[in-house]
């Protein structure tokens, strides 16, 4: 649409070079990608933080029997949409309090002198196509393309690697796992990494436990 409208693609050639350059496995982005992994982390905590005090405070029945809401919209639907919020509320805040993280922290950082970025797996795949587009197809044959793409595989392992590990972590913590066990736990991780780090991407086909499979099979 952007070429049918303008005739040209959505980025100067000086632009598109810039970026192919930014997102380069070469430059500072293992670094932003591994402070975006954190920032993916706390959106988490967001998400578990709201869902939780969604249900401290009984909002679903205070919304599904508030009599005001009830007469303007009837019974059942406004337990239909205080249904809707229980099972949306994480997402919705998880994803609002990501995209301010992802917009204000380097804002923050910038007043302060210190030129952090981010590097998010999925805005950093979208820039890399704009810049291709804008650049045109003679682009994919070369080295700063291909030195992008290689980054965005970096970014997107760091994404999830960091933030998984924060993750894991504090679950740990949670649970009062021993030190020696979350050793373990961490030895056990590495070695499934080596040996099926397909696994991490996509589960393995046989998941079903034994008894289950027999089940099935009968």
């Amino acid at each position: 649409l952007w070429w049918l409208v303008e005739g040209t693609g959505p980025l100067s050639e000086q632009k598109a070079r810039d970026v192919l350059r930014a997102q380069s496995i070469l430059g500072p982005s293992f670094l932003f990608a591994a402070y975006t992994g954190v920032l993916l982390w706390l959106s988490g905590l967001f998400a578990g933080w709201a869902d939780n005090v969604f249900t401290v405070r009984q909002l679903h029945a205070a919304l599904a029997t508030n009599q005001r809401r009830a007469r303007r919209l009837g019974v059942e639907e406004a337990r239909r949409r205080a249904d809707w919020w229980r099972d949306n509320i994480a997402g919705l805040a998880g994803n609002i309090g990501l995209g301010v993280l992802l917009g204000l922290t380097p804002v923050i950082f910038a007043f302060f002198g210190l030129p952090m970025e981010v590097r998010h797996v999925t805005l950093s795949t979208g820039q890399v196509a704009a810049a291709v587009f804008s650049l045109g197809l003679p682009s994919l044959t070369s080295s700063p393309f291909w030195l992008a793409v290689a980054g965005l595989a970096l970014i997107g392992a760091l994404n999830v690697g960091v933030s998984f590990g924060l993750a894991l972590r504090v679950a740990m913590r949670a649970v009062d796992i021993s030190t020696a066990d979350r050793a373990r736990v961490y030895r056990a991780i590495r070695r499934q990494l080596v040996a099926h780090p397909g696994e991490f991407l996509w589960p393995p086909r046989d998941t079903l436990p034994a008894a289950v499979a027999g089940q099935d099979a009968r």
